[in-house]
This record gives C-alpha cells, structure tokens and sequence, in this order.
C-alpha cells in the first residue's frame, strides 16, 4: 500500500494518518485531513473518480504489489468541494517501522547556551521473533531510548524532549517500559474491560535513567501508547506536556480470526473490550491528554497547509459518531514529582509571555486568522464562473499571505500552496518545547542555590 489509514469522511475517502516509515511518508507530500477524490491504479494517467465510493472499493484499488506507480487525485484537507486538487505520485511499498532517533540542539539564550536533547519516538516497537531468537540487538523502543538518552547525556545535554507527535501507538509494554525510564518503578495504567474489571499494569523491571528536566511534546495525532507515556509522566509530575490536545484513542481491542472455511480466510474482526484509564481514574478515551502549556495554531505550522485544521478538533476519538465517552475510576497509588502547580504556573506565565513577545509568531497568527476567516465562510456562489473566480481570489490571498512569512523566515517564496508539503520548514513547535526546557534548567538552578543558601544559616 500506500502506508496510510483511511476512512470514510461524508462522501469521501479522508487520511486518517500518514504512518512513519511508508511511501506517503517518505514523499511528505500526503497529510492527515486530506481527502482521495480520484485514483489511478496502475499510473497510466487514466483516473477514476472515487467522490461517493464505498472505503473499501476505494482502498481496493489504492492497493496493489510494491515497487508498482499509483496515482492519487488529492483535496487538500480544509478546501471546500470544487478547490483545486493536485496529484500525488507514489509507489507502493511495505510500511518499515522507524526506530528512535536523536538530536542535539543548542539553544541561545540572554547571552548563554543550553544543549537539549531531543529523542524522537514515532512508534512503539519490539522485535518479538528478535528476542525469541536470542539476538542481543533485538529492536525495541525501551531498548533504543535508553541508549540515545545515554548518547546525549555523554554528549552534555541538560535537558530532554520527549517527542510523540504523530506517534500513533504500538506495543503497550514497550509504552510502560519506556515510562519507567522516567519515573521508574510502579503503576503506568490501568485497564477495566466490560465487566467492570480492573487490572493495574506495573512497570517492574525498568529503572528510572533520566531525572533532568523533561519535556513531552504531543500533537493531536499522538494517540494510543503514546497517550498513555504522556499521561504517566503528566500524572507522576516528572515533566511537562507540550503541544496539542491528543487523539483521545482510550479503547482496548483485541483480533479474533473468523471461522475459516476451507481454504477461504472470511477475515478479521475486531472488538473493544474495555478501556485504558490513567493511574488518577481518570481515561485517555475522547479527551486524549491536555498539555500543561498549549502551544497556539501559529506554532504548530500545519495551518500553513490546511489551515482550517488549526485546531484539529475533526481529527480524533471526540470526532467519531459512536465514540465510547470519557469517564473516570478509582485513583491507584502513584507518587508526586518535581513538576508541581507552582512550577506549571511559572512556566505557563514564561510560555505566554514570549508567544505575546515574539514578532513572527504574531505575524503568523494574524495570517492564520485571514486564512481561516478564507475558508471559513458558510455560502458560496452557485454561479460557477463566480465560484471560480471566488476560489482564485482566496487561492492569491493565501498564497501572499503564506510567501511573506517564508521570506520573513529567509526561505524561497513558493508558486503554489502545494510546494509547501514536504518542505523543510522551521519546527515552531520544538523550539518552543526547548524554551520550556530552559525555563525548567533555570528554575532547577535556582531552587538548588536557595537549598545551598538556606543551608548555610
């Protein structure tokens, strides 16, 4: 395939997710939002229309052996019916999960320099069939963060970014195992199914390696696993969530094989049998995770490519029809950290304050206003030469408005709203994520010199 989830969207296909490590990935071209108008299946140039196809016949003909071309028609998410599409040329290929990778960022600030370490988590993997064969290398998550958070430490990283966005889930041990990294041994999450049962998960092998300052940062595509790391190192006040409201995947699932009959496998179904709650009672299903410090539309850049997803509410459990509500359970014991109201206070307070202060992001934030003022509007002509004419004066604004930021930025003006998908954009919201760091270095700095102050009278 195309390494993408899809669903149905009124009378059309949508992307659900683009997954980490597949063709449409690797492309960058593809977003979460956008909706499959017409396909070709074989990249001969003959497209068929798929506006009001079922999901299924849709994905059937996306489908097809790897190393072969497919053609997808394109409406970017956030356009009105009859905007212009644009053609996305893949090839199909096998979806390779992408392990954890690192960076080290210098950060400058009032004259001084931090070193952040940033580990990047888009899945949660672990390599059974590896670990049962005795390989000592065996991919694993837990395994993989815990040699970059060494990496970087060696390398003189103060501080670190956990960074979850886009993660949409994966194995739940590697979660919990991963979360007892940071705030060690103990309960992680609780699980209730049906029948009013509740089952504590524990991490018991893995000891806490990291007690710096610690930063998650997650997006509304952050869901599943991911949540539940979040949520552990929110609820343990070990460090700070930054971002986005997540996707609010709260449910447990298992697989059951329908009845094979002879030769023919009818297929799968799946169905939900309880739901995942976090150590306070409280579930991850429909609300997702709230950051401690909300990161505004301006600094998550998406708006610059969809902009009527600056909020992101039509992606997530909350948009689904029949989603299984949030809901709240008994607390089980859980210990408190470092990061406490006080603290969140304090680096709300900072956060805010240089969003209010920072001249791009204002300029940015009023361009996302016009852009969704655009898009926003409830009629339209029906006279098609005026309707196409309509589209073409929102197609220039945008367009304008988009090209004074890039070279506000000193990046190349762009000749349509496409080019900017798989461009090399500056990442607002990590750099945002490494001032909240700082903030926490500073107040760790200067919590340790009054204990030394009060220590000597």
């Amino acid at each position: 395939g195309i390494g993408a989830s899809l669903g149905a969207e009124d009378d059309y296909v949508q992307v659900r997710e683009v997954l980490p490590g597949g063709p449409a990935d690797k492309d960058g071209r593809l977003r979460a939002g956008d909706r499959i108008t017409g396909v070709d299946s074989t990249g001969s140039g003959e497209v068929t229309d798929v506006v009001g196809w079922r999901l299924e016949d849709v994905v059937e003909l996306i489908r097809g052996p790897s190393d072969t071309p497919v053609i997808l028609r394109i409406l970017p998410g956030g356009d009105a019916a009859g905007n212009d599409s644009f053609m996305l040329d893949l090839t199909r290929g096998r979806v390779r999960l992408m392990g954890a990778e690192k960076e080290l960022l210098n950060v400058e600030r009032e004259g001084a320099e931090f070193n952040v370490g940033v580990v990047r988590i888009p899945n949660f993997y672990f390599d059974v069939e590896g670990r049962q064969a005795g390989l000592e290398d065996y991919p694993s998550s837990t395994r993989d963060v815990k040699r970059l958070i060494a990496e970087l430490r060696s390398e003189g990283a103060a501080g670190l970014i956990l960074d979850l966005r886009r993660n949409g889930g994966g194995h739940l041990n590697e979660a919990i195992s991963l979360a007892g990294l940071f705030v060690g041994r103990g309960p992680v999450v609780q699980v209730r199914d049906s029948e009013l049962r509740t089952q504590v998960l524990r991490n018991r092998r893995q000891q806490s390696i990291w007690d710096g300052p610690l930063v998650v940062l997650v997006d509304r595509l952050s869901a599943s696993a991911s949540e539940i790391l979040a949520a552990a190192i929110q609820d343990y006040g070990r460090g700070v969530v930054v971002g986005q409201r997540t996707f609010g995947k709260g449910t447990v699932q298992n697989i059951y094989q329908i009845h094979r009959r002879g030769d023919e496998m009818p297929g799968r179904l799946t169905l939900t049998m309880g739901k995942y709650y976090r150590v306070t009672g409280e579930s991850t299903q429909h609300r997702g995770v709230a950051p401690d410090i909300t990161l505004s539309a301006a600094a998550a850049e998406l708006p610059l490519v969809f902009p009527n997803q600056v909020i992101g509410e039509d992606i997530g459990e909350s948009a689904s029809e029949n989603a299984l509500p949030w809901d709240t359970i008994p607390e089980t014991e859980h210990r408190g950290g470092s990061v406490d109201g006080a603290t969140l206070s304090t680096l709300v307070a900072n956060h805010q304050r240089r969003e209010s202060e920072d001249p791009d992001l204002r300029l940015l934030k009023g361009r996302i206003q016009a852009m969704q003022e655009l898009t926003d509007r409830k009629s339209e002509p029906i006279h098609l030469e005026r309707r196409r004419a309509d589209q073409e004066v929102r197609r220039v604004q945008r367009l304008a408005m988009t090209n004074e930021w890039l070279t506000e930025n000193e990046l190349p003006p762009i000749e349509s709203l496409e080019e900017l998908r798989g461009m090399d954009l500056p990442d607002v919201a990590l750099e945002q994520a490494s001032e909240v760091v700082i903030d926490l270095l500073r107040l760790q700095a200067a919590s340790s010199r009054a204990t030394a102050s009060s220590s000597l009278h």
